[in-house]
């Protein structure tokens, strides 16, 4: 199996690798012919803001008792034990808090980026400084 990818400059030396977890789920997924259970994704609303635990855990439930077969993505301790009863097989992760750090942070910048892209979106273009005739 090949390495997570990379990101950053090749001649600075400064790369950035992300813990792995999704990489992975999809690798996992792909070779099994399972379906990924995506857990941020249902842990963070289209905008990124976090829902409630107890709509998490509802839809997290509801997405695992759906099919007898999936591999999830993403580690809650709030799902965990649900998780571990129905799951066959477990993969641990075992990596530096460094690695993971940098992750979440990359993560946060992406949502706040994405966040900001859909309200532009969503803003009338004379908002935007646009006017009629140009």
């Amino acid at each position: 199996m090949a390495k997570p990818p990379t990101s950053g400059d090749p001649g600075s030396g400064r790369r950035e690798r992300r813990s792995g977890k999704t990489w992975l789920a999809l690798r996992l997924a792909d070779a099994l012919h399972l379906p990924v259970i995506h857990l941020d994704l249902y842990r963070y609303d289209s905008y990124g803001t976090s829902r409630s635990d107890e709509m998490f855990r509802s839809e997290v439930r509801e997405r695992l008792t759906e099919s007898p077969e999936w591999v999830a993505d993403g580690n809650y301790l709030s799902t965990l034990e649900e998780r571990l009863a129905l799951a066959d097989v477990v993969v641990f992760l075992d990596l530096r808090d460094l690695v993971c750090l940098v992750g979440v942070r990359t993560r946060r910048q992406v949502r706040a980026l994405a966040n900001q892209v859909a309200l532009l979106g969503r803003m009338p273009t004379s908002a935007l400084g646009e006017r009629d005739g140009r």
